[in-house]
């Protein structure tokens, strides 16, 4: 057995180990029963030839419940309150066994043969063949990676081999547990915990053949980039293992782009790792001119490159790796008390949500894609994983799509509760965190570590991940925690965790006095809380009789925690824009005040960059059918939070300051913007325009902002409600941002004396209610659809013929009355003036239309929909 890291060649970069030296093939087709059904020992469940005919076919990765999900044993959990009814019992009463045989390749048979394990939840007995060769003791760990060399174990000549794992739930006296701790995965108040905890093989499993007695292992490529980005000096480290009883000498060599081919000698002792460092102070010509540098997606390209690193014993190669990775420097510093992040010495607004992995942890590289997808298009730049670590190829498409990733554990269960652990959860939080390090330090997304979440460790167990990421030489920032604490050992984190997770008024960002979540500093998680679902998705989520009027099955997914229902955000709802009369007239009105929420709280963030260094929005999305915290939910439909957001942070933007009533340019790009016009229309509810100002915009300095109109005049004729239009444009670029603001004549009031981490109440609320007078409209509605190979695209013009306004409209296609998910619009939810128009161009597949040819088009309007 070898319990500790593996050399693996299929790291989360590492795509190339197609050579004579080493293989990779996944162990996915299993066999799972429950130990209470089965009643069988290890030693027989691991003989090839045993009976599991009346086990449970499955594809691993997938936790237990999952697993029983493939095979249909219980119904669509999130419908409805159907999770509530499935009992835990089964998953407490009795371990659960997963079975798998395999034949070695004839031309492997003389290899060594690792297994690996990747996600084990949370504690094991292995046997192979027969052989108990991981006990409970030490197989303990989700976050860890386990490998067992079975070479000498291995049965050839086409006999099969079989690997049979018992496998215990995690325990958690935060989660009801009465003695146990386990350093598991937790949803703390996203969701209702699954009723297996997750246990079992929640990430793959995978056979490792290596040609000679020395692998290679979890490269880092790191960098010092010099202040104009001309030169970079790079560190190569790489990991061996020698599986041989005695010492191995051989030549490690690496080759990468700029870089001629490097050499090393090394001697690697019996049955251990090593770490080989190739660095410029050795290795000059690992200073290189003119670097292709990775940035994240709005600051530069994502170039990433290829390490070619093997190690030869005489003449024959032993192991040979090809790893992607990306040139850049992370660095962060205290600016004004307030944590701010620099890529390549370039400072960055981080602007970005919480992920959560589905509730049952299934994935597939499809969503994953659509998802990062959302959030460039979203025009995000970060997303924060807290006690969630993914698997592989999320941090791939993250490298891909210069996405930053803000890993690390999590609050409020277990991995919280350090007065309660014993030796062995200090032992597994170390190795768990060290087998994290050592997979994402290939990655250039990955570019900080928090090793805490809403408190920072003791300092005993800060010293221990310290001493973990100091001997795996990790090379970008880490954190004692994601909220304002200070540390003896490394001093403030200069972050801030004080909310909100409710509804908050749009002038809350930018008027905050200096206590909770407003735009200054690095909010690491907060935002405007409930998002109630669109009514396509909110009939998908509860059975017809449970649509109208809200109640505790809506409840039930929004809980739990503080923000459980709907009493924080219904009260505001109705004062602000009348009480809903309906399933319909909710949703859509809930859609109308988180675009103008969620719009309000990254204008904020970006107005008073920098002193305001970051926001990440709580959350990104959900694990299940969700009322909360989302910027798009569980079914991939994009509300009115995900356009706000979008508008938000556009590369250029112009918008409304709710404090000092100004109107300001916003340059998100890494380059001056100049020569440009912004204009400022003051429109009443019946469509009138009572007033135009124009402005010349000579300068928009490079990620800066610029002040366009020092005032916005309230007009004196508004009945209640008003709208402001703001436009900016460019001499040769035409409209480069437009945004439409609904405004009230009555102010909302902030009661800060109130407030706490989870909301200020207002003691007076904005009055939007003069929209409900809106008459209904008809609109006419053009559209043309064209297809360029995988890919479709849809035009869609809507013109207002009516006198009236037509207020947020809303966009959406259907192939054979079902809505085409996932979709990306130019912009959605839009306010149109009488006799005017709007072109919004929704993309997607063109596997999407296959049924119908064409795309049907439906469009809404608060006008027809707030009845």
């Amino acid at each position: 057995m070898r319990v500790p890291l593996l050399a693996v060649c299929l790291g989360l970069a590492i795509v190339g180990c197609a050579r004579a030296s080493t293989t990779i093939s996944s162990l996915s087709s299993w066999r799972l029963q429950s130990a209470a059904v089965a009643q069988v020992g290890g030693q027989q469940a691991s003989t090839a030839g045993y009976d599991d005919s009346s086990w449970y076919p499955v594809s691993v990765p997938c936790t237990v419940f999952a697993c029983l999900l493939q095979n249909g044993v219980y119904e669509e959990p999130f419908y409805g309150i159907n999770l509530q009814s499935i009992s835990s019992e089964p998953f407490n009463s009795s371990t659960w066994w997963y079975r798998t045989e395999f034949t070695i390749p004839d031309d492997a048979v003389d290899y060594n043969v690792d297994i690996l394990f990747k996600g084990i939840n949370y504690r094991a007995n292995v046997w192979f063949n027969g052989v108990l060769i991981g006990n409970e003791e030490d197989i303990v760990g989700t976050f860890r990676w386990f490998s067992f060399d079975i070479t000498s174990m291995l049965l050839t000549s086409g006999v099969s081999n079989a690997l049979a794992l018992e496998i215990y739930k995690p325990y958690d006296v935060s989660l009801g547990a009465s003695d146990a701790t386990d350093l598991a995965i937790s949803f703390v108040d996203w969701s209702p915990e699954p009723p297996d905890s997750n246990m079992g093989l929640w990430q793959e499993v995978l056979l490792r053949y290596t040609a000679a007695s020395v692998s290679i292992a979890y490269p880092q490529v790191s960098a010092v980039v010099a202040e104009d980005a001309s030169t970079a000096d790079v560190s190569v480290l790489l990991e061996l293992y020698n599986y041989a009883t005695t010492s191995v000498s051989g030549v490690l060599s690496i080759t990468m782009p700029k870089v001629d081919t490097i050499t090393k000698s090394v001697t690697v002792p019996p049955r251990s790792s090593i770490q080989v460092l190739f660095d410029p102070a050795t290795f000059p010509s690992l200073s290189i001119e003119e670097p292709d540098l990775w940035w994240p997606w709005q600051m530069g390209a994502q170039n990433m490159q290829t390490l070619t690193a093997s190690f030869t014993i005489g003449v024959l190669v032993s192991d040979t790796i090809s790893a992607q990775f990306g040139l850049r420097q992370v660095t962060s510093e205290l600016s004004d008390g307030h944590r701010l992040f620099k890529v390549n010495g370039k400072p960055i607004l981080l602007r970005g949500g919480g992920f959560t992995p589905d509730l049952f942890q299934r994935s597939s590289p499809q969503r994953q894609e659509t998802e990062m997808m959302y959030m460039r298009d979203m025009n995000m730049n970060t997303i924060r994983l807290e006690g969630k670590f993914e698997n592989d190829n999320f941090y791939t498409l993250a490298d891909k799509y210069g996405m930053l990733i803000m890993p690390g554990w999590c609050c409020c269960d277990a991995w919280q509760h350090w007065s309660l652990w014993s030796d062995e959860e200090h032992y597994v939080a170390a190795e768990s965190t060290r087998s994290q390090v050592k997979r994402l330090r290939i990655h250039p997304s990955v570019f900080v570590f928090l090793y805490g979440s809403d408190e920072a460790p003791p300092l005993d167990v800060e010293s221990e991940y310290l001493e973990v990421f100091q001997e795996e030489q990790w090379s970008v920032p880490t954190l004692a925690s994601a909220a304002a604490t200070t540390s003896d050992l490394t001093g403030s984190t200069g972050v801030k965790m004080s909310g909100p997770y409710s509804w908050v008024p749009p002038n809350y960002w930018l008027t905050d006095p200096g206590f909770w979540g407003g735009g200054y500093g690095l909010l690491t998680e907060g935002g405007p809380g409930e998002a109630p679902l669109t009514y396509e998705s909110l009939i998908r989520m509860l059975p017809s009789d449970h649509w109208w009027p809200v109640d505790s099955w809506w409840d039930y997914h929004t809980a739990p925690g503080v923000i459980k229902d709907f009493r924080y955000f219904s009260p505001p709802l109705n004062a602000r824009y009348g009480e809903p009369q309906n399933a319909v007239d909710f949703s859509y009105t809930s859609q109308v005040a988180n675009y103008e929420a969620m719009r309000s709280m990254f204008e904020g963030y970006s107005r008073n960059k920098y002193t305001s260094t970051g926001v990440i929005q709580w959350m990104q999305n959900n694990p299940w059918f969700s009322n909360k915290w989302h910027m798009y939910d569980y079914f991939l439909v994009q509300g009115g939070g995900y356009f706000g957001s979008k508008k938000a942070c556009e590369p250029l933007h112009i918008m409304y300051a709710y404090d000092d009533n100004s109107v300001y340019a916003i340059n998100s790009l890494y380059s001056d913007v100049t020569s440009m016009k912004a204009y400022m229309d003051l429109i009443l509810l019946n469509g009138t325009v009572v007033s135009h100002d124009t402005a010349s915009v000579p300068l928009v300095p490079a990620d800066g902002k610029s002040q366009v109109f020092p005032s916005v005049p309230k007009p004196s004729s508004a009945d209640g409600v008003y709208f402001l239009h703001l436009t900016l444009y460019g001499v040769d670029d035409g409209i480069l941002s437009d945004n439409m603001y609904w405004l009230s004549t009555q102010a909302d009031v902030l009661s800060w004396k109130e407030s706490n981490y989870y909301r200020t109440p207002c003691s007076q609320y904005a009055d939007f209610t003069a929209l409900r007078t809106l008459p209904q409209i008809d609109l006419t509605v053009t559209s043309s659809t064209s297809i360029n190979g995988d890919t479709a695209s849809t035009s869609v013009k809507i013109t207002n013929p009516s006198p009236s306004v037509a207020f947020f409209v809303r966009v959406r296609l259907q192939c054979q009355s079902v809505d085409i998910v996932p979709s990306f619009w130019t912009d959605n939810y839009v306010t149109i003036m009488p006799t005017e128009s709007a072109v919004l161009v929704g993309t997607y597949k063109t596997s999407q239309i296959q049924s119908c040819g064409t795309p049907s088009v439906l469009v809404e309007s608060f006008n027809n929909n707030a009845r």
